[in-house]
């Protein structure tokens, strides 16, 4: 094994560091999720890996999965609704009478 060493700002040099030191002694084990019924087909789901393949059948997700996404999404929902955030109020209202002007035309075509 390489011997590691770290900055000792009192003494100014590097020193090695002890293996003891920093190191896990035994492992870190998480525990799996209890059996539950699934709101999506009502199958029970028996752990991770019935979890995965439950939600890989059914094309579903875990909002747990978005948790930092929907953060910083809302901050950004939060900005259209904050004077002087760089949302530009009247570009957007140019945009919607765009769309809406071509949306009376195709159905005047119609």
């Amino acid at each position: 094994m390489r011997t590691r060493y770290r900055w000792n700002p009192e003494t100014q040099r590097q020193e090695p560091i002890a293996q003891s030191e920093g190191m896990n002694s035994g492992l870190i084990i998480m525990p799996d999720i209890p059996d539950f019924v699934s709101p999506v087909d009502g199958s029970i789901v028996h752990g991770r890996r019935s979890l995965r393949e439950h939600n890989k059948r059914n094309n579903v997700t875990n909002a747990a999965d978005y948790t930092n996404e929907w953060k910083e999404k809302a901050k950004e929902r939060a900005k259209a609704f904050t004077p002087g955030a760089g949302y530009d109020s009247k570009r957007r209202i140019m945009h919607l009478r765009e769309a809406y002007d071509k949306l009376q035309q195709q159905r005047r075509r119609k």
